[in-house]
């Protein structure tokens, strides 16, 4: 599991960051709305993400797609992860 990713932020778009880390090699995370205004700011600078980890279903559940969700702090993982037990909230709508 990947629990934190280091690199440079490429871009910021409608909820979603791409990392570069190392050679050619580029993370696409989705991040919490509340985050995505500052890091527009940091595109192009060295930034750290504490991430999440999970498989999303797509049509009836035949087919997942993996998916990271990044976070400033591991306080913030720790609430979503929380929020996220609440009945009918799931991952993309806590985001």
């Amino acid at each position: 599991m990947i629990s934190r990713i280091e690199g440079v932020l490429e871009d910021v778009v409608e909820g979603v960051a791409e990392v570069r880390v190392g050679e050619g090699l580029v993370h696409e995370l989705l991040v919490p709305a509340c985050d995505a205004g500052e890091l527009l700011t940091q595109q192009g600078r060295r930034v750290s993400f504490f991430t999440l980890h999970y498989l999303e279903s797509q049509g009836q559940g035949s087919h997942f797609v993996p998916r990271l969700i990044g976070f400033s702090s591991r306080e913030q993982r720790a609430f979503f992860e929380l929020l996220t037990t609440v009945k009918g909230i799931g991952n993309r709508k806590a985001l």
